[in-house]
């Protein structure tokens, strides 16, 4: 199964305003909202009921405007109206029905400021429901579409990332331990945070985002990554890779809360992972990176480099439907493994 977001764009065509662009994705118990800035400027977040409000440090804009923001599309949207206010120095984002949680994160390249929005108030029975219901698991196959991601050889990292993803689902599905949904599951292009925000909506348990690296030597075996702020230099550039930016090493993304038990816990996921593939090919790293798609999910979440596509024997694997039913059981079995003895025994769920 497959959501697919709807980015609706407005943007603001004062050449005196910083802002750059506002997007929405809108689910039916939660939304996100993506607002760019042409450059960093301090500012303070608060919400209440139906109202968040950003007081920035400085006027950010001459006017007064307001921007309508619709969810045109035909399913039941709870959230099916809001709109931003944008004043000199702040912007107000009213929404029609009262919201349950309102949380944000920015990253520094581009500037962003990301705002994850659920309406969805919970009671006993809730809970009680949600012990019941089946792990779900978001497979993430990178790039797509416009985005074709490493190229070598004649293959293209975003095919690859398919077909392994496609191929994971099918395992986990016949197995019917697991709800399992992918974020595509055809050649389309998907925002970075597009990808996390399916994720977040479905309230899943485990995403898993699929790529494949590249190199100038002869570099050969498996990489995984989790979210974190603290990076060794080569994590770094691989981060600054799949996140398709240029990115300074002194600026962080920032959270509106702390992010220390998702960095945990995906980092169990990470070596969960690692210690069934490496039956087949050597784990070269398990690394913490500023990873954009991992840094806007709820859950563990983790970021696998298949191999290197610049390396012949490794090229070859990827092109073997065998090695590739191999590979899909292992981190299938490794999810499992993880979910099983891992999140149910310390209460994630």
């Amino acid at each position: 199964m497959i959501f697919h977001a709807l980015f609706l764009l407005f943007l603001l065509r004062e050449n005196n305003s910083i802002i750059k662009d506002i997007k929405s994705i809108g689910f039916e118990d939660y939304v996100r909202i993506s607002l760019e800035l042409k450059e960093k400027v301090d500012f303070n977040f608060s919400a209440d009921k139906k109202t968040i409000s950003i007081l920035f440090s400085r006027k950010i804009s001459p006017t007064k405007k307001i921007i309508q923001i619709k969810d045109i599309r035909k399913s039941k949207i709870t959230t099916s109206t809001f709109q931003a206010e944008l004043q000199k120095n702040k912007i107000e984002i009213k929404f029609k029905n009262n919201f349950s949680v309102a949380r944000y994160f920015v990253i520094p390249f581009p500037y962003k400021i990301i705002i994850d929005v659920g309406f969805k108030e919970k009671e006993i029975e809730d809970f009680m429901k949600e012990n019941e219901r089946k792990p779900r698991i978001v497979i993430d196959a990178g790039h797509g579409g416009k985005d074709p991601g490493t190229i070598f050889a004649g293959m293209k990292e975003k095919d690859i990332t398919l077909l392994v993803a496609k191929k994971l689902y099918e395992e986990m599905k016949k197995t019917g331990k697991f709800d399992v949904f992918l974020t595509r599951d055809k050649d389309v292009f998907l925002e970075l945070e597009e990808r996390s925000a399916i994720a977040n909506a479905l309230e899943c348990d485990a995403f898993i985002s699929i790529h494949v690296n590249s190199s100038k030597s002869q570099a050969k075996g498996f990489e995984i990554y989790y979210f974190s702020q603290k990076f060794s230099e080569y994590a770094f550039k691989i981060a600054q890779k799949e996140n398709g930016v240029k990115m300074g090493k002194d600026e962080s993304i920032v959270f509106s809360i702390s992010s220390d038990f998702r960095e945990d816990s995906s980092k169990k996921l990470a070596k969960t992972i690692a210690g069934h593939i490496n039956k087949l090919n050597t784990v070269r790293r398990i690394e913490g990176a500023p990873f954009y798609v991992l840094a806007g999910t709820f859950c563990p979440s983790v970021l696998i480099e298949l191999g290197f596509i610049t390396n012949p024997e490794e090229r070859k694997k990827l092109k073997d439907k065998n090695y590739i039913s191999q590979l899909t059981e292992k981190i299938y079995i490794a999810i499992e493994e993880f979910i099983n003895s891992y999140l149910y025994q310390n209460s994630y769920l």
